[in-house]
């Protein structure tokens, strides 16, 4: 909304004018000033869009009045509204393409013309001065993202690189500072970069500069802050970081903080020690907060004992005990996550050797889709996920080979939805029900989604919902009751899946449907 001065000794003319503007519902605010002096004082202090002004006024004619209005604010739109005695006057005396005239009595439709135009070019001029602005927003965000690449990589010299940061408005020269990697286990950047950048300013509640590596990865720069007396109030950070990630985008995280940063050269040493501490996030399965300074080497167990385990793994394969196999690469990834001291290269060469030896002997050394498989492997970036991959790979080969494996495994699915229809409330989890029907975990979860098509989380989500939506429509339970009649406990999480499911909150969709 744009704001409307109107400047007139004479009260009846300022209302005609607020009429006309009301009666053509123009949107504009509207004040008003008796005479040239009081508007000035009123310019002075107040932005104004439009000067609607009369010439002769006491203590300060319009044409006075305009000159001075046009130094404080050149981009002024005025419109002089006269005598026909003193139009022409006017016209002389003020040449400027941001001046407009009326002459009195005001004829409603030129007056209607003349405000159409004025308040069209004011949008004009405020969206060509938006464009400006975002342009000269994006060069800033483009050198700062290159200086701050060039700290973490070593690519500048302290001296050059300090002056740079100096007219880019960035100050990392503090006593201390600390950088934290947050590294998602899928592409999100691209698309929600901004909204990242707002969560932090959400969470974090001191001074700090962002760079996006890449659809994965950005740095924080935290400033003033010292990993040996802060840690707990750095952790605490990185723990309402990790639970906003995990609670507007659903998406695991590995959040990794340096040790101290006390000037340009210690960022490009803390930011390797931050890379070679990314391999460890993938012996998590779940979310995680590491610092450089964790020390993963305390529980190695030696390769005789994982030797013993592939070992029995292979002879499985060899007796046509797949199931048995199975077991043993859980016991497997159970080693490899306790010890983190391994590498993820090392886990994946042993996962290879494990998916070759069942391809040998189920597959009857079916090479292409092992070498399709065996590129997946290098792929992942999770150890759970990893494997996942592995058991499900096993559990195609050994279908393939059965001739009519189906009945049983329907069977097995079948015992599955009954237990979610008949224990919904108590939102029984996978490795609950996983329990109940004599498999594991990663088993059941593969067999469930290829025999229902949905995973086994988004089947039991979809049924809770639909039993909410029941009883909204066919009960007058309380929201809040109907929450935890579908084994909900918070309300305020029940409402947000309700609604991203369906659309609306529960409340409305009972107003709509009934």
């Amino acid at each position: 909304m744009y704001t409307l001065l109107i400047v007139d000794d004479q009260k009846a003319e300022r209302e005609g004018v607020k009429y006309l503007v009301q009666d053509f519902n123009l949107n504009l605010k509207i004040h008003e000033a008796e005479n040239g002096k009081n508007a000035l004082e009123f310019i002075r202090e107040n932005h104004v869009d439009i000067l609607f002004t009369d010439i002769r006024m006491p203590f300060m004619d319009g044409l006075d009045l305009t000159f001075e209005a046009k130094k404080i604010n050149p981009k002024l739109k005025v419109i002089i509204f006269s005598a026909y005695g003193e139009f022409d006057y006017a016209k002389k005396a003020i040449k400027n393409d941001a001046t407009y005239y009326l002459l009195k009595p005001v004829d409603p439709d030129e007056f209607l013309y003349i405000m159409t135009k004025v308040i069209k070019t004011c949008s004009e001029e405020e969206a060509e001065e938006g464009k400006i602005t975002k342009l000269i927003d994006k060069n800033l965000i483009y050198e700062k993202e290159k200086l701050l690449t060039d700290l973490i990589t070593g690519t500048e010299n302290e001296e050059d690189l300090l002056e740079q940061f100096s007219k880019a408005g960035i100050n990392l020269q503090c006593e201390n500072s600390i950088m934290l990697l947050v590294d998602l286990k899928e592409s999100f950047y691209g698309s929600k970069n901004d909204e990242f950048i707002n969560l932090l300013k959400k969470e974090i509640s001191f001074e700090f500069e962002y760079l996006n590596i890449n659809e994965n990865q950005s740095i924080i720069f935290l400033k003033n802050l010292d990993i040996q007396t802060d840690r707990q109030l750095v952790k605490e950070t990185g723990e309402k970081i990790k639970l906003a990630i995990h609670e507007n985008f659903e998406i695991k995280s590995c959040l990794i903080f340096s040790d101290n940063v006390k000037g340009i050269p210690d960022y490009y040493k803390e930011y390797k020690n931050i890379e070679r501490m990314t391999d460890f996030g993938f012996f998590f399965d779940d979310s995680i907060i590491l610092f450089t300074d964790d020390n993963f080497s305390g529980n190695v167990i030696s390769t005789e004992w994982i030797d013993k385990i592939l070992e029995s793994i292979y002879t499985a394969f060899d007796s046509n005990d797949s199931l048995y196999a199975i077991e043993g690469i859980e016991q497997l990834f159970d080693i490899f996550k306790s010890d983190k001291s391994l590498s993820s290269l090392y886990v994946m060469y042993y996962s290879a050797e494990i998916l070759k030896t069942a391809y040998k002997k189920l597959a009857q050394n079916d090479n292409e889709k092992f070498k399709s498989n065996l590129e997946k492997i290098f792929s992942e970036d999770n150890l759970k996920e990893l494997k996942s991959f592995i058991i499900k790979t096993i559990i195609d080969l050994e279908m393939d080979k059965q001739k009519n494996p189906d009945d049983a495994y329907k069977k097995v699915i079948n015992n599955v939805i009954q237990i979610i229809e008949e224990e919904y409330f108590n939102n029984p989890g996978l490795e609950y029900i996983a329990e109940k029907v004599y498999l594991s975990p990663t088993y059941l979860s593969y067999l469930f989604k290829r025999e229902t098509g949905q995973s086994f989380l988004k089947y039991i989500t979809q049924y809770r919902l639909n039993k909410a939506m029941e009883l909204l429509l066919g009960t007058n339970m309380k929201i809040v009751e109907i929450c935890s009649k579908v084994g909900y406990s918070k309300l305020s999480y029940f409402c947000m899946i309700f609604k991203n499911n369906f659309g609306m909150t529960p409340s409305k969709y009972r107003e709509e449907r009934r």
